[in-house]
């Protein structure tokens, strides 16, 4: 059974406010076994603010940086409510 991936839902609500646009992530996701995938997220998403925290705010790549944070911890709470 397919699901709607929470990234790509946190991505086009962040970036495209619902409406159409580009969008880098799958739409759906196949869940599997392992590691579920709020975890995954929620590791990733720390992982890139601490990379953030190192970098001065004046570098261009700072506010990316934190769109993404805010774009995974959003899938990963998302992802969290769906159990997946």
């Amino acid at each position: 059974m397919a699901t709607i991936n929470p990234v790509w839902k946190a991505y086009n609500d962040f970036h495209n406010e619902g409406g159409e646009g580009y969008n880098p992530h799958e739409k759906f996701i196949e869940p599997g076994k392992g590691e579920p995938l709020w975890s995954k997220l929620g590791s990733k998403a720390s992982k890139l603010q601490d990379i953030a925290n190192a970098t001065s705010d004046s570098d261009p790549r700072w506010q990316e940086m934190m769109d993404e944070v805010k774009v995974l911890r959003a899938a990963a709470k998302a992802a969290m409510n769906q159990g997946i």
